[in-house]
Order: C-alpha cells, then sequence, then structure tokens
C-alpha cells in the first residue's frame, strides 16, 4: 500500500484518528500533571493543574578527613605508623558515612529538607579518605544550601564531641570541606518518554482499527461484489 493509500484510509475514516489523538493528548496531560477542581471561587480558578513529578537536581560536597597538623602533607619516618594511621582514617571514612544519615544528624536538617523535597546520601570516595555527601531535590539553589549545611552541621558535630570528650587537639581527626557544593545539575527524568508513549499509543491503536476496518470492507466487497 503506498503512501497515498494509507492517507487516502486515513482521512475516511478522521473521526476514528481524532478521537484517537484527543484520547492520546488527554492521557499524556495526565501523566504529566496533576489536576485540581476547585469548587470555592475565593480559593482561586476553578480547575489547576501542576506538573505531577517536578525537576530533581542533584549536587555534591567533598569532605577530607585528615590528621591535626594537616597530616596529608607531612611524612613521618616511621612508614609502618604512617600506612596504619592512613588506613584508620580511611576506614573512618566508611563510618563516618553511616553517622552522616543517622536520624541524630539529619533529623537537625528536617526542614530544609522538607523546603526542596529532599534527600541526602553520604558514601566514601574510592578508598580514600574523603567522604561525598549528594543532595538531590525540587530547587537548584536550595540544594545547594542543603549540601553545605549538612556538610557543616556533620563537621561541627565531629568537634563538638571531641570537646565533650576532652581529646586533644593533636590527636584529633580534623574533617574540611574540598571547596564549594558542586554547581547543581538536572536529573533526567523518564516522565516525558511516558507522556510520549501516552500519546502515542491511542493513535497508533486508532489507527490500527481504521485499516482493520478497511481490510474487513475490502473483504467483503470482494467476496460480494457489485
Amino acid at each position: 500500500m503506498d503512501i497515498g493509500r494509507i492517507l487516502a484510509v486515513l482521512w475516511k475514516r478522521k473521526l476514528l484518528i481524532l478521537l484517537g489523538v484527543i484520547v492520546g493528548a488527554a492521557l499524556s496531560f495526565l501523566v504529566g500533571y496533576s489536576v485540581r477542581m476547585n469548587l470555592n471561587p475565593s480559593d482561586g480558578p476553578f480547575v489547576s493543574y501542576r506538573q505531577r513529578v517536578p525537576a530533581t537536581y542533584m549536587t555534591t560536597v567533598k569532605l577530607v578527613l585528615d590528621e591535626s597538623g594537616f597530616g596529608l602533607g607531612r611524612v613521618d619516618r616511621d612508614v609502618r605508623g604512617q600506612w596504619e594511621r592512613t588506613e584508620r582514617i580511611k576506614d573512618l571514612a566508611a563510618i563516618y558515612s553511616h553517622l552522616m544519615m543517622s536520624d541524630q544528624l539529619t533529623g537537625r536538617l528536617a526542614p530544609d529538607i522538607k523546603k526542596v523535597n529532599g534527600q541526602i546520601s553520604a558514601a566514601p570516595l574510592q578508598k580514600l579518605p574523603i567522604v561525598e555527601i549528594s543532595v538531590s531535590g525540587s530547587d537548584p539553589e536550595g540544594v545547594r544550601s542543603l549540601a553545605l549545611k549538612a556538610a557543616n552541621n556533620f563537621i561541627n558535630y565531629v568537634k563538638w564531641e571531641q570537646a565533650k570528650n576532652k581529646i586533644q587537639p593533636v590527636d584529633r581527626i580534623v574533617i574540611k570541606a574540598i571547596g564549594q557544593p558542586s554547581p547543581p545539575t538536572k536529573a533526567q527524568s523518564r516522565r516525558g518518554e511516558l507522556a510520549f508513549l501516552a500519546f502515542v499509543l491511542p493513535v497508533f491503536g486508532a489507527s490500527f482499527i481504521v485499516f482493520s476496518l478497511e481490510n474487513m470492507e475490502r473483504h467483503r466487497l470482494s467476496k460480494n461484489p457489485i
């Protein structure tokens, strides 16, 4: 069947194709947006809609763990002792990552997390004495601010515990942020793909019905020629 014949068949049953387009457009809209009907005129428009899944932004900030006196820049004559201390600090990176996610610490950030509909995670970076804090949320500037607050929150918590337990400054683990949180990046969402499929499938379904009806009609005419 050539292009002209296909277009003629579609035009012949254009109302069915139009119905498929309308249904597809409606489903595509409902996939991407939520609709709210307001029966009280004083509260706003009768019908309002908003994006069902807002865009998500992500940022990271890194914390480096070190000995006091900038141990990372110091070479110890006791090579074995230095190696053991370095390995211990690497192990602490994993422990600190779990500690950051405890209710005790994340609870202090609850209002900020709720404000950006955010999530916080922490993990050691490739067996290095570095912890990477990842923050995601609906507001790009909000997630950067939350990442910085999460980093400072943990640093201050460790300092407070060190002072509380009277750990000598020379024996303390020092935690510092490596620069500022990274520029927020927009996370990829599959919502657009789902909306496209929701539109295309009804159109394809209507087209399938159109050609099925056309074939049935041609078959009937071939059996009962006028």
